[in-house]
């Protein structure tokens, strides 16, 4: 059931126009309102808007009658698409991995979103976490493994010059914030226009073999306009003899 309809109030002209409030009207005749409603099967209050109710081809939001999120997706997984899968399909798949399920199947049995209910998995090293079946078939894994080794699996499958521009970045990050007194003195904000630039350049480095803690140092780094570091382009603007000795005289 339809609560209340907002429609939008704009300002400015038709190319770059705002809306600077809603107003409350009493029935939808085109799209950009913001309709409240009740369900029709839950009664939970929701929000949608009137794209979805003047929809003819959408069957579940319409003007006559109005379907929250959940139970659209209770009804198409059971009623239209029979799509329900088997607990011990779930089961193999998660033990596949050496990972263990906790969620008993009849706690899956009684659930009424069974693709997307939070199942209690604990994954090879030990961690408890939660993960829905429909998130689980697309590949999503333990969050705190992911998260410990994200930063290894950006090295393991990096090769060559990507390779080389990741670690270089990797450490000139982590330079500019342990000295960024010395490097940006004046607490210049790095933006879309304003560069962290290497004055001898990473394609130079690669191109020579030099470590990558002599490209990152501070000694290398530099805030610039992004129009110069861009019509720098891959160009260095000091030799890497110039470099070694502004490392080693400045240390």
């Amino acid at each position: 059931m339809i609560i209340n309809i907002w429609k939008p109030i704009y300002k400015g002209s038709k190319q770059n126009r705002q809306v600077t409030r809603y107003e409350k009207v009493d029935f939808v005749d085109r799209k950009g309102y913001i309709i409240i409603y009740s369900c029709d099967i839950c009664e939970k209050i929701s929000k949608t808007n009137s794209s979805s109710l003047l929809n003819t081809s959408y069957s579940f939001n319409t003007i006559q009658k109005q379907t929250c999120r959940c139970c659209r997706s209770r009804i198409s997984e059971y009623e239209i698409k029979k799509t329900q899968i088997h607990f011990s399909e779930i089961l193999n798949s998660i033990a596949s991995e050496n990972y263990t399920l906790k969620t008993s199947e009849k706690e899956y049995n009684s659930s009424f979103r069974k693709s997307q209910m939070k199942l209690n998995v604990v994954c090879n090293i030990g961690h408890d976490y939660t993960v829905s079946w429909n998130n689980w078939s697309k590949g999503k894994r333990c969050r705190t493994c992911y998260e410990k080794n994200k930063k290894s699996n950006a090295v393991k499958y990096k090769y060559g010059f990507f390779l080389y521009h990741f670690l270089v970045w990797k450490e000139t990050n982590k330079n500019f914030k342990e000295y960024q007194n010395l490097i940006n003195p004046n607490n210049l904000k790095r933006t879309s226009k304003l560069h962290l630039d290497h004055i001898y350049s990473i394609y130079d480095g690669f191109q020579n073999n030099v470590p990558t803690y002599i490209i990152s140092s501070i000694q290398n780094l530099r805030l610039v306009s992004s129009a110069r570091n861009i019509s720098k382009g891959k160009k260095s603007e000091i030799t890497l003899d110039e470099l070694c000795i502004k490392i080693f005289t400045e240390k």
